[in-house]
């Protein structure tokens, strides 16, 4: 009988012990939890910047990781060159300035800083560097006469990396009616767009054009060409443009990759939703004229744009 007294209380101690380590396992269970929330919403939040802003040739690419509203570009003196009222996630826009030098593109609070190289002082930069590699060569040939061939590979080098014009292979030829920087076209941004059937044109005539009327037709005549080129090679394009310099732009309906033209390189862009987008964009340029654009393509012969 005693014995089975004992058995009974060992097993209500047991239950009891057990019961005791079930509520410490929950007790336990509970406050990790509670760690566990408590850490995780100390945690700094994940900065994922609602858009990417880089540079390509002469604008300013911006890519959506979000849906961006009112996104609007400053120059370095916070003067609004470009403003865009939605861009679609996954989506990008460009932002074509006039000149180097640092740009602020600009959502709600979060602002980014592109900056803009001088495309023009670069290259001249890599032609003065290789005239003075070219003259260490020289110098070397007119001691020893045994690195001729390194002296060839520099002319070929030379002959790779800079895009010469026909008439001035060492691009530093200048406009005789103005004085102008002149590569494969003259200097000056100018953009040609299809507005209601009618052709449009937007150029930078405080700086440039005021001063030299024939490199105006002179870049009219090429872009208008350039349009018809593309259309007959099946792009749908909407409006193409130059910048100051060489650089080449197109807006394609659907976007696509970038192409060449006459040995240029053109960035393809895709087409804004409204027009007046792209007008907008254009800050700094001036509406030409209808008499101006018919005298450029008189001549030309009726293409249909």
């Amino acid at each position: 009988m005693l014995l089975a007294d004992r058995m009974n209380a060992f097993r209500d101690l047991s239950k009891i012990g057990i019961f005791l380590i079930g509520i410490s396992l929950l007790i336990i269970a509970g406050l990790t939890v509670h760690w566990y929330l408590t850490f995780i919403q100390r945690l700094p939040p994940s900065s994922i910047s609602p858009f990417n802003a880089y540079c390509s040739h002469n604008a300013i690419v911006i890519h959506a990781n979000v849906e961006l509203m009112e996104v609007q570009v400053h120059d370095n003196r916070s003067r609004q060159i470009c403003l865009f009222d939605r861009i679609p996630r996954g989506s990008e826009e460009l932002c074509v300035v006039r000149a180097p030098g640092a740009y602020i593109v600009k959502v709600g609070d979060h602002k980014d800083v592109v900056e803009i190289k001088d495309e023009k002082k670069e290259k001249e930069e890599e032609r003065v560097e290789e005239g003075m590699r070219r003259e260490v060569v020289e110098e070397k040939v007119e001691e020893g006469g045994v690195v001729v061939e390194e002296f060839e590979e520099s002319r070929r080098s030379e002959k790779i990396h800079v895009i010469a014009d026909v008439k001035d292979p060492k691009h530093e030829s200048r406009c005789p009616y103005c004085g102008e920087w002149v590569g494969r076209l003259h200097g000056g941004s100018i953009y040609l767009y299809v507005k209601g059937d009618r052709l449009f044109a937007l150029a930078d005539m405080d700086h440039v054009y005021k001063d030299c009327r024939h490199g105006l037709i002179e870049n009219i005549k090429f872009l208008y060409r350039m349009i018809v080129d593309l259309k007959a090679r099946g792009y749908k394009v909407f409006a193409v443009g130059k910048a100051y310099d060489d650089d080449l732009y197109a807006w394609v309906y659907g976007g696509g990759r970038d192409l060449e033209y006459e040995g240029l390189k053109v960035a393809v862009c895709k087409v804004p939703e409204r027009v007046d987008y792209f007008e907008r964009f254009s800050y700094g340029l001036q509406m030409l004229g209808v008499s101006v654009i018919e005298e450029a393509l008189k001549g030309m012969g009726d293409k249909d744009i």
